[in-house]
Parts: structure tokens; C-alpha cells; sequence
């Protein structure tokens, strides 16, 4: 596999060669940085489980009387 890649990279001219150097460092840095990330903890309602009643459909949804406001 990786005689291939040999292969093909010389076959390739240096502004192509540069733009693989520079893919092959940003897969090594991402690789190296995944398990710095945290999980996302699941949230919950904590103490307002029991009296959490009702949520509208459009809750997200920009009012009539703001849409004027918005981008």
C-alpha cells in the first residue's frame, strides 16, 4: 500500500506534493487531538423533571413582531 503511494506522489509536481504534505500533517494532528475531546455529558431537567409540562412546537421559532430584527 504504501509503495503505491510512493509511486503515485512521484509522479506528482511539487505544488501537488505540497498540498499532500499538508493533508498528511492535518491527518496526524487530527488523529493525535480526538482524545482531547470530552464527551458530551446527556442532559437532563435535573430539579425541574416534575414539573416540566408543556414545550410549543415553534419554541425556536423567531416571533411575527422580531423577524424584522433578525439576519
Amino acid at each position: 500500500m504504501a509503495e503505491e503511494l510512493i509511486k503515485e506522489i512521484q509522479e506528482m509536481d511539487e505544488s501537488e506534493i505540497a498540498k499532500v504534505r499538508e493533508f498528511v500533517r492535518f491527518m496526524k494532528f487530527e488523529s493525535s487531538h480526538q482524545d482531547l475531546e470530552k464527551p458530551k455529558k446527556k442532559r437532563t431537567l435535573g430539579k425541574l423533571k416534575d414539573h416540566f409540562e408543556y414545550m410549543a412546537d415553534d419554541f425556536k421559532d423567531t416571533p411575527d413582531c422580531l423577524k424584522e430584527y433578525t439576519v
